[in-house]
Order: structure tokens, then sequence, then C-alpha cells
């Protein structure tokens, strides 16, 4: 079976938002950050990517609203 190619960014986003992950990012795009992906592995839950416009720095989006500048798990270049 074959992975199929999703969008980056699910039209379903808010339904994989924890409430924590919806307040701080609605804080988060006032100053310039937007969701930059979604990882949505097989068994795991959802992983938050996003990404400051402006400067191109990235980070995780973690569980209980935070931001994790160095997450723990590999990023591929496209």
């Amino acid at each position: 079976m074959s992975r199929q190619k999703e969008n980056a960014i699910p039209k379903y986003l808010s339904r994989l938002l924890t409430k924590e992950q919806q307040s701080s990012l609605n804080l988060l795009e006032i100053f310039g950050w937007r969701v930059w992906f979604v990882r949505r592995p097989l068994f795991g839950k959802p992983k938050i990517m996003i990404q400051h416009e402006a400067s191109g720095v990235y980070a995780l989006l973690t569980e209980d609203g935070n931001v994790d500048m160095e997450p723990d798990f590999p990023m591929r270049r496209d």
C-alpha cells in the first residue's frame, strides 16, 4: 500500500488541534507564525509544524500549546 499525496495543511485542521494549540496559534499568528504542515503518523498523534513567515524559522507546536524550536524528529527537505 502506498501513501497518497495529502495536503500539507488539511482542511480539517481545527479538528486536529488541542484547545491549547488553537489558543497558542491564534496568538502566534498575530506575530507572523503560520501552520507550515501537519505530520500525520499512521498510529500517532499529529505533529503541527509552524513557521515564521518573515524569518523562515520553524518549530513544533506541542500538544500543550508550547513552541518547541528543536523538534526531535527528522525533517526532510524536498
